[in-house]
């Protein structure tokens, strides 16, 4: 259910970068960036569960074939001499739509298994959006931040700037990637 309203608010970031973004590369860049995010969330679940029962082969599997998949369109892309932005993305996004099929047919009892009752269905989201939604809402927020502050020294000082700045936030994500692991392994001991 929370991979559902992840897909939904990604799926209408897309619209929305296709209605409000003047700049057309600029709206297609934000929409195959949430398409391929979507990709990516239903794949870490399955990937994610077998990694939780110690069975990493899932995983690495998916991610090499997912690498090669997008490796071997951007090298045919620029054997044609292709050089466009939009190209290379739609290779990470076929990528991780060939990964994600994988995923879903290795895992396939997972994927197929019977359904909840509802009331189960609730109780098991009530609970985890109290057990780490505002970390969850911490770590979006500072990729959205970092994202607007490298947009606003792209579109507002020279390279120079822009590089300092991106150099900055690259530190500061670094970081941010990995206190929030540790954050969201350390916030269900703190609740006990």
């Amino acid at each position: 259910a929370l991979l559902a309203i992840a897909t939904v608010t990604l799926g209408l970031g897309a619209l929305l970068a296709w209605a409000l973004v003047p700049d057309p590369t600029t709206a297609t860049v934000i929409a195959l960036a949430c398409v391929s995010t979507v990709f990516y969330l239903l794949r870490s679940l399955l990937t994610f569960a077998h990694q939780a029962a110690n069975r990493m082969e899932l995983l690495a599997t998916t991610v090499v074939l997912e690498r090669l998949v997008s490796l071997v369109i951007v090298v045919v892309l620029l054997l044609a001499g292709y050089r466009g932005l939009i190209g290379f993305l739609l290779a990470d996004v076929m990528g991780r739509a060939v990964g994600l099929v994988y995923a879903m047919v290795a895992a396939r009892q997972f994927v197929f298994a019977p359904r909840l009752p509802l009331g189960d269905d609730l109780r098991e989201i009530r609970q985890s959006f109290r057990g780490g939604i505002f970390v969850r809402i911490a770590a979006i927020a500072t990729v959205l931040v970092t994202a607007v502050g490298r947009l606003s020294a792209e579109r507002g000082y020279g390279i120079e700037v822009f590089g300092q700045v991106a150099l900055a936030f690259s530190l500061v994500n670094i970081v941010l990637t990995v206190v929030t692991p540790i954050s969201l392994a350390v916030l269900p001991n703190i609740r006990r």
